[in-house]
């Protein structure tokens, strides 16, 4: 009777085996699948990583990029402002030339024209001195003083014939007509030439020894 007591035992214990064994097979299978998936998680991060640094360089590198290109914009937008002060600056100094040059010959034109105003009124007071003489010298048209001659040792308009003469035409400077014809004058009346600009003439009075005037 004890033979199949331990019979069962070691049946028992059989069973027990085996269902270790499959247990362990269950453990290891379980394990494998588990390491499985935590490479696959593994893998799936260190991709997400890798997609996000990537993601993370390509926004630096085009942040990058635009501020290059912002840059290179400045740059050129300021070299074209200093090309043109540069052309500004040539334009400037050009035209501080040509004003220094118009100043010259203003200047000289001033020097003869007040030359010019002396000998009038040189030849006013020689006219007022030889009274005899105005009568004979009034028809001739001279440079300075072509009007037609009046009073002694004054000359008349040579539009008008009645009022005197007050106004030097220019660039001609003939002595010809008076202030109201030369509102109205576009040319010399003595040499047709025409008028660019006046200048207002105050002559000396016509008296004996009378010193001469003229405008500056």
């Amino acid at each position: 009777m004890a033979v199949p007591a331990c019979n069962g035992t070691v049946l028992k214990r059989r069973r027990n085996g085996e269902v270790s064994g499959e247990l362990q097979r269950v453990y290891v299978t379980h394990a494998e699948e588990i390491e499985g998936l935590i490479n696959l998680r593994t893998e799936h991060l260190k991709a997400g990583v890798a997609e996000i640094h990537r993601r993370h360089m390509v926004a630096v590198a085009g942040a990058a990029g635009m501020m290059l290109q912002e840059r290179d914009g400045k740059l050129q937008r300021l070299r074209q402002e200093n090309a043109t002060l540069r052309e500004n600056l040539c334009a400037v100094g050009l035209q501080n030339w040509q004003l220094r040059v118009e100043a010259c010959r203003s200047e000289a034109m001033v020097i003869a024209l007040r030359e010019r105003l002396e000998d009038l009124a040189r030849e006013v007071d020689a006219a007022a001195q030889e009274r005899e003489g105005v009568g004979e010298s009034g028809g001739e048209d001279v440079e300075s003083g072509c009007g037609e001659a009046g009073e002694v040792g004054r000359f008349r308009c040579k539009v008008c014939g009645e009022r005197e003469v007050a106004v030097l035409v220019l660039p001609c400077r003939h002595l010809s007509l008076c202030a109201e014809c030369e509102v109205v004058a576009g040319e010399c009346p003595c040499c047709r030439q025409p008028k660019r600009s006046a200048l207002n003439v105050v002559l000396p009075p016509v008296v004996v020894d009378a010193q001469p005037s003229f405008c500056n």
